[in-house]
């Protein structure tokens, strides 16, 4: 009895590990796709890949009105972007802000790596922003790419509390992250044809439901390990130390990951973007979950 007692405690502790180890992983995510925690660093990561690719930030950030001022006396607007010298037509700009979008995604320099099938307008442009906004609260704005809209703060613009990238990619996380997605998590991956359901509260909701179901399977354990161990002290003991493990376990496993390059694995085929970077989103939390569970 003493041999298949001792094994029991041991095959259930391994299980024990390895529950903690899934607690902890989808802890890290369910915490780190809060949306106060996710829309700053998500926002963060989508406007340095603007600025790094798509370049466009040079534009959109500077004043209406100086844009327009220029392209009254002047036929060419031209400015040194990270991809060499970008040269656009004021026709183009004074045609609306919708148009410059679609002379950047024209660009093969720009929209390599893009899947678009059409390129849809933004509702106006920057100047109709202005006078729009003066009178109203919020705009509407479409983005041209996945066609996500979005209503944009009008007194956030007015103020230029941010930019109109800021304000823009906010909106499209708002709607992205709070969009009704009727679909099972695994599911979604077909039905929605995008991964960006990912970063939603349906599947943060998820991964809480799930960490709930595991957390339950593992007091199952606990309680079986209660039964088998002949010093109950043992039980905290061995409990508090797979807690530990499991606590490194993760960090080492997720820099390991981060640290290969993901690139190398995954192809990113939403956009030329990193994959790290959108990896990374995930276990923003990584260090308060350690950290919880060493403590606990």
């Amino acid at each position: 009895m003493g041999f298949l007692r001792n094994s029991g405690f041991i095959l259930i502790s391994i299980i024990l590990f390895c529950l903690l180890v899934v607690i902890g992983t989808f802890l890290t995510i369910s915490y780190s796709l809060e949306y106060d925690t996710l829309e700053p660093n998500l926002n963060n990561a989508v406007q340095e890949f603007l600025n790094a690719e798509v370049d466009i930030g040079g534009i959109i950030n500077q004043s209406g009105d100086n844009l327009f001022d220029y392209c009254s006396a002047h036929n060419i607007f031209s400015y040194e972007s990270r991809k060499g010298e970008i040269k656009i037509p004021c026709s183009i700009i004074e045609n609306g802000f919708e148009n410059v979008v679609a002379f950047f995604v024209a660009d093969s320099r720009f929209s390599e790596g893009l899947d678009i099938t059409t390129q849809k307008e933004l509702s106006g442009n920057y100047k109709s922003m202005l006078d729009y906004c003066s009178a109203h609260d919020y705009y509407f704005f479409r983005e041209p790419v996945f066609s996500y809209e979005s209503n944009i703060d009008c007194n956030k613009f007015l103020s230029k509390e941010a930019s109109l990238v800021e304000l823009a990619v906010g909106g499209f996380i708002y709607e992205i992250y709070y969009q009704d997605y009727d679909c099972g998590f695994f599911d979604c991956f077909s039905k929605t044809g995008s991964i960006f359901f990912l970063i939603s509260q349906h599947s943060a909701d998820y991964f809480k439901a799930k960490v709930s179901l595991f957390s339950l399977i593992a007091l199952i354990c606990i309680g079986i390990l209660l039964v088998l161990a002949e010093k109950r002290s043992m039980v905290l003991i061995v409990s508090g130390a797979l807690l530990i493990l499991a606590s490194f376990f993760i960090r080492i496993f997720i820099n390991t990951l981060l640290s290969l390059g993901l690139n190398k694995f995954i192809n990113f085929q939403e956009m030329n973007f990193d994959i790290n970077v959108f990896f990374k989103l995930f276990f923003t939390q990584l260090s308060f979950v350690s950290t919880l569970f060493i403590s606990i």
